[in-house]
């Protein structure tokens, strides 16, 4: 589903360039309110959709009206596919379809979709954890050091002009920027965005290395007292592996106050790991069973208070001298605080938070894999009023042998309005109704392109690098 909704924002058009089309315009007028918002189940929003295909609703003016919708359930795969075939949807409100569905994906599907068979019993539920727990602390930490792709497309809610000399509407989410980056995951290193430079030689090394018939590495699994290393209570949560970032920085460059927004960036195994941690004292429990293309999975819901964890949230950045009007009232489609336009003042001061948090992961009931983890911020009011993370894994050959690693990851947060003017130069008598309360971003990202790197392949860091050479390099080391 994120990958054919990227795929189809492109194609229509949606990019970056008509963000910075809409921007200037929305400074020399106030926003046409959007309708309010409508709480629908996927039942409801099925038929509403069929009722404007009945009534001729073209495909354009059928797809503004998704900036008012809301889903109380998760719209799957197989619903909304089956959706789009039979009332025949065209190829925007086909999008705008996909992406609401994204919205949606930290909450449980409806009730009818999910199959009939009975809850297991309670010694079986504690077996499916404790073999969960042994794959996230035994064999999930035991991945060999590869190169890959990832490829991030960034969505918002910002409102868009569809015609020249009209006001401009809110018709839900749209594409703003894409980025593709390569990087290497070594295991005494974690994740390490590379530079092009860097990339290039990462695959003449590996290239080489493939060439030359690279040792066969099978690694031993973790004896069954060793655990994951999380920061204990006082410690800085950083050391846990923090699980979101500034965005498009990589781990290790977190907290740049230069880069806006918030990226995930926990997604090979320290997310899981903190989460099994974390919710030692009070366990998750058994929710439903739910069919995946991969088969049935058990899926267990958890909650983490404040005082028990060490998932960290970044943020870039809180302008000091912000002027704000009114405030969101939080929530999926509430904003953060309001504001008709985010006008950089002050200083600019990242924020940091460890708030509590809770979500679902989906185990596989016989080998104990993790196919999925969603995880949702408990943050309330505030600049930022919602951080959600979701983490789908899969299978895929590195080298001569599988593994389980991410394939796809998505990030949704509601930060401060964007778009408008300040409010001292806003007409008094405008309506509370007409000022924004924050704008809803989503990030979807894909893992592709997996390789296993040579057994003599080693990333520089830029305080390795050889002073003369000026950067950072990539080179084969001789160990």
């Amino acid at each position: 589903m994120l990958i054919k909704s990227r795929i189809m924002a492109e194609k229509l058009g949606m990019s970056a360039v008509m963000r910075k089309a809409v921007l200037p315009a929305l400074v020399a007028m106030a926003v046409l309110p959007a309708g309010a918002t409508r709480h629908l189940t996927v039942e409801q929003l099925e038929k509403t959709l069929a009722s404007a295909v009945a009534k001729h609703r073209v495909d354009a003016e059928m797809m503004k009206e998704f900036g008012d919708f809301d889903l109380t359930e998760r719209l799957t795969d197989a619903t909304r596919n089956g959706i789009t075939a039979t009332l025949h949807l065209g190829p925007q409100t086909t999008l705008a379809l996909q992406l609401l569905g994204d919205e949606s994906a930290v909450l449980d599907p409806p009730p009818g979709e999910l199959p009939k068979d009975a809850a297991p019993d309670a010694a079986t539920q504690k077996h499916i954890l404790e073999i969960a727990t042994g794959y996230v602390t035994q064999s999930l930490p035991h991945l060999p050091d590869f190169l890959a792709t990832r490829t991030t497309y960034t969505f918002n809610d910002t409102a868009q002009i569809f015609k020249v000399n009209e006001w401009p509407v809110h018709a839900g989410l749209h594409l703003i920027d894409k980025t593709t980056h390569e990087f290497t995951y070594l295991e005494d290193q974690g994740v390490q965005i590379l530079s092009p430079q860097q990339a290039a030689k990462a695959k003449a090394v590996q290239v080489s290395a493939g060439a030359a018939g690279a040792p066969h590495e099978d690694k031993t699994p973790a004896s069954a007292g060793q655990g994951p290393s999380v920061a204990a209570p006082g410690q800085s949560a950083s050391v846990a592996g923090p699980s979101v970032a500034t965005a498009g920085q990589s781990a290790a460059a977190a907290g740049s106050p230069h880069e806006r927004g918030l990226q995930s960036f926990g997604e090979f195994g320290q997310l899981l790991r903190l989460v099994f941690v974390d919710t030692q004292k009070h366990a998750p429990t058994f929710h439903h069973w739910e069919q995946t293309s991969g088969g049935v999975v058990a899926v267990y819901h958890y909650s983490v208070a404040k005082g028990d964890s060490h998932y960290t949230v970044n943020y870039c950045c809180q302008d000091e001298n912000l002027r704000t009007r009114g405030a969101g009232g939080g929530g999926r489609r509430g904003g953060g605080r309001g504001a008709m336009g985010n006008q950089a003042t002050g200083d600019q001061i990242p924020l940091h938070m460890v708030p509590g948090y809770h979500g679902s992961m989906f185990i596989e009931p016989v080998t104990g894999i993790v196919r999925r983890l969603t995880v949702e911020a408990e943050l309330g009011d505030g600049t930022v009023s919602r951080a959600d993370t979701v983490i789908e894994y899969g299978q895929v050959v590195i080298g001569d042998r599988k593994f389980v690693c991410p394939l796809r990851s998505m990030n949704i947060w509601m930060g401060p309005a964007e778009g408008g003017q300040p409010a001292s130069e806003l007409p008094i008598n405008v309506p509370q109704s007409l000022l924004p309360t924050g704008t809803l971003y989503v990030n979807e990202t894909s893992f592709t392109d997996y390789h296993r790197l040579g057994s003599e392949m080693r990333i520089l860091t830029v305080a390795e690098a050889p002073p003369a050479a000026g950067k950072e390099e990539t080179q084969p080391t001789a160990k």
